[in-house]
């Protein structure tokens, strides 16, 4: 069964690990399990002006040099009451970039209120950019899927379908003739941007594969290193489906289908199981005919147009 959509978020103190944002605690320890929930950081221009509702408390604020003068310009009075309602908003933290000393003031409130105060040795451009590539990683959507992710062609397919289907055997099927696995039985997936999911294996299952009748084995070690990998863009979706008898199937593929993951429609194809039936093989077809459409080959389109043509002849003949 699929997992509901999880918004994760990370602590303040996840942020001292990434080495290529160069940062320092100066003051607030306390805060650093304050949560991130946001990607996107916020210099407060607004906020320092005195319109603090605008402040989000997942979001990091970052103060560089503009924000730091414009602050030394104010009076005094008015200073200290900027600040005061600035750290009175809780934010999730707050970042100085390279060349903004720590005010006594931002020292002493970051302790009282218990909201870290960080210093990066990165100008404010390049701090913002690294540090919202790092937070649209870490905060990307994410949920888990039932089923089977491969690199096809190198096509991202995940393989889904009720419980005893055939997924994992038509998987295994797909490693033997050459392509790669991603992840079997659980796929999480990442939307990293409003049109990209990316799929990966959880990490104490990965290379593994379960086989009814066999048990679990390790797709790494029995077929080489070159028989797996640890992530791809999901491209397709193929959906296996016990054959009904009663049920009609696209003959044509005139028709386009897709599957809304994470709010990303991915084309996806319905195969019917039954035996004699080569899945693995018509998956294969199915990635084959994607990429051919992506270059403008679209044979059933091809196919009517000419029957089309050949109908419009014997009329005027």
């Amino acid at each position: 069964m699929d997992s509901p959509e999880i918004n994760p978020s990370i602590k303040v103190a996840e942020l001292l690990t990434c080495e290529e944002l160069m940062l320092s605690i100066q003051a607030g320890h306390d805060g650093l399990k304050n949560e991130i929930t946001y990607s996107k950081v916020q210099k407060p221009g607004l906020a320092l002006a005195g319109f603090t509702s605008y402040m989000k408390s997942g979001r990091i604020q970052i103060i560089g040099l503009s924000e730091n003068e414009f602050l030394q310009r104010l009076p005094e009075k008015k200073k200290l009451e900027v600040i005061h309602e600035f750290f009175e908003a809780r934010p999730s933290c707050i970042v100085l970039s390279k060349d903004v000393s720590s005010p006594a003031l931002f020292i002493e409130l970051a302790n009282h209120y218990s909201i870290p105060l960080l210093a990066s040795q990165n100008p404010t451009s390049i701090l913002i950019e690294r540090m919202t590539n790092y937070l649209s990683e870490k905060l990307a959507p994410v949920k888990s899927v039932h089923g089977d992710l491969m690199s096809i062609f190198g096509v991202g397919t995940l393989i889904t379908g009720e419980s005893g289907v055939g997924k994992s055997e038509s998987a295994l099927d797909l490693v033997v003739r050459g392509h790669r696995l991603i992840a079997d039985d659980v796929v999480v997936i990442k939307k990293l941007s409003n049109i990209s999911l990316v799929g990966h294996a959880m990490p104490k299952i990965q290379n593994h594969m379960e086989l009814r009748g066999i048990g679990i084995i390790n797709i790494r070690e029995m077929f080489g290193i070159s028989a797996t990998s640890e992530s791809a863009k999901i491209e397709l979706v193929i959906d296996l489906a016990r054959w009904k008898h009663d049920e009609e199937y696209d003959r044509l593929g005139v028709d386009s289908y897709t599957c809304p993951i994470l709010s990303v429609e991915v084309p996806a194809r319905k195969i019917p199981v039954a035996p004699g039936r080569n899945i693995a093989i018509l998956i294969e077809v199915a990635v084959k005919d994607l990429l051919l459409k992506r270059e403008g080959i679209d044979s059933p389109e091809r196919l009517l147009a000419d029957i089309a043509k050949m109908m419009n002849k014997n009329e005027s003949s």
